[in-house]
């Protein structure tokens, strides 16, 4: 009996533990794998939660994101371990694997135009025309999406 009870106790910290706090960042668009890139509160690095493009939570995050634009993930479910080369032409400090997303929406982003927030890596601001800036250089490069608004 006390054998199935610690089993149940197990089972139901394990299941409550598997979606972390929500998650946001940039959806950043690779050729297999994609990612959503923040800049870590703590420590002021670039960190990226990495999906691959035709996976589950990569069609999720399609349908309700766009490129280069603020994505939330109310209920991420975050993996460890290697994340893939992204082949973004900027470098990350750590990263995780996406596992499942639920609560996927397009959102305003962390930082407004005209507001600075500073990173040990430097400053980060959004210019004018909208574009993230890492000590004034474009921190994300312009992704062609496939998508149209109407």
């Amino acid at each position: 009996m006390i054998k199935k009870s610690l089993l149940a106790v197990t089972a139901m910290m394990l299941t409550a533990a598997v979606y972390a706090e929500p998650i946001s960042g940039v959806l950043t668009i690779g050729k297999q794998h994609s990612a959503l890139v923040s800049v870590s509160e703590g420590s002021g690095d670039v960190v990226a939660y990495t999906f691959a493009n035709q996976s589950s939570v990569g069609k999720a995050i399609f349908n309700h994101c766009l490129p280069e634009m603020w994505c939330e993930i109310a209920q991420p479910k975050v993996g460890t371990g290697d994340i893939p080369n992204l082949g973004f032409d900027f470098t990350v400090s750590g990263g995780w694997p996406l596992l499942a997303a639920k609560g996927v929406s397009l959102t305003n982003s962390q930082v407004s135009y005209g507001e600075r927030l500073k990173t040990r890596y430097g400053v980060l601001s959004v210019n004018a025309d909208g574009s993230l800036r890492l000590n004034n250089k474009k921190f994300l490069p312009h992704i062609q999406s496939k998508r149209i608004l109407l």
